[in-house]
């Protein structure tokens, strides 16, 4: 979202933990050696400062099996979704996406070679999907 939006300018979220917003009393240790933690939904809105509303949203045992994980972005003319766990890694839906019903527009895979063409660099595809590319 940074690198597409720019900094964020401003944010709301809210943390919920089943269903409710999350109280103190709710706080406990997590799993992940962070420190004390609460919720198992979080949402959050960002204004970012190249004029893009961004927005996250995570849920715990959401039983999408870890394939949720993605970038969308909704312009007027198209949708593109990045997977950086996924290979190829951005797909591309052209049309209005507000208007897809009863269209044939697919997602179609946007690759290094073009969009609906097979990737042809493996090495990139491992450095993004182990998220070396993030860092580089």
């Amino acid at each position: 979202m940074h690198f597409i939006g720019g900094d964020p300018v401003s944010c709301s979220a809210q943390i919920l933990t089943q269903g409710r917003p999350v109280q103190l009393g709710d706080l406990k240790e997590g799993n992940e050696g962070l420190g004390l933690m609460a919720g198992d939904e979080l949402q959050a809105c960002y204004r970012m400062s190249r004029g893009f509303w961004a927005k996250f949203d995570s849920r715990v045992n959401d039983k999408t099996a870890g394939l949720g994980f993605m970038l969308e972005i909704v312009c007027s003319s198209a949708s593109i979704r990045i997977y950086p766990d996924r290979n190829p890694v951005v797909y591309i839906r052209r049309g209005n996406p507000y208007q897809f019903e009863g269209s044939d527009s697919k997602w179609v895979p946007w690759t290094t070679a073009g969009i609906g063409e097979v990737e042809n660099n493996p090495e990139l595809i491992q450095k993004v999907m182990t998220h070396v590319t993030g860092v580089e």
